[in-house]
């Protein structure tokens, strides 16, 4: 559990961070993020799943990742992270302290005010395999019937498997 302190640190850091991740995050990202809600996901999946849109013809993958945060690899996080060394100190040190000790090379803390900005972090480019919207770590993946499923889901399952260790 975080001190005051280490709640206070990452606030500022992640105010620092912030702004230059919003810069590559995907357009169609909408958890965790400032001005973005669940409802705007919502209403994008509505605009294209509609009859308007063939939405009678298309098809979904749902992801979520089981346990995101508990299984984050550090090592995605850090090769991902825009900061300087001291701020990339600063969050490699929060990542360690909230690790699981079976477990030490994966997870952020549970309620880290830092930790939700590190989620998109490491997830962030998961939307590039196929149009997609996603949520923190709830994906819908549009198909159309022309899109080989099977192609996007081993996409998906490389993605997943190279920034999240598997318990």
């Amino acid at each position: 559990m975080p001190t005051i302190a280490d709640r206070a640190w990452q606030c500022l850091a992640k105010y620092a961070l912030e702004p230059a991740h919003e810069a590559t995050f995907h357009a169609k990202s909408y958890g965790f993020r400032m001005g973005r809600s669940a409802h705007d996901a919502q209403r994008i999946l509505f605009a294209n799943l509609n009859s308007g849109q063939n939405g009678i013809n298309k098809r979904v993958i749902e992801l979520d990742i089981e346990q995101c945060f508990d299984r984050i690899s550090h090592e995605s996080i850090m090769n991902n992270l825009i900061a300087p060394s001291g701020i990339k100190l600063g969050i490699f040190r929060c990542l360690k302290a909230g690790t699981n000790v079976g477990f030490p090379d994966q997870g952020t803390q549970q309620g880290g005010v830092v930790s939700p900005l590190l989620a998109n972090i490491a997830l962030n480019g998961i939307e590039d395999i196929h149009p997609s919207i996603r949520y923190a770590d709830d994906m819908v993946f549009i198909l159309k019937p022309q899109d080989d499923a099977k192609l996007v889901l081993a996409k998906l399952t490389y993605f997943v498997r190279t920034g999240f260790e598997h318990q």
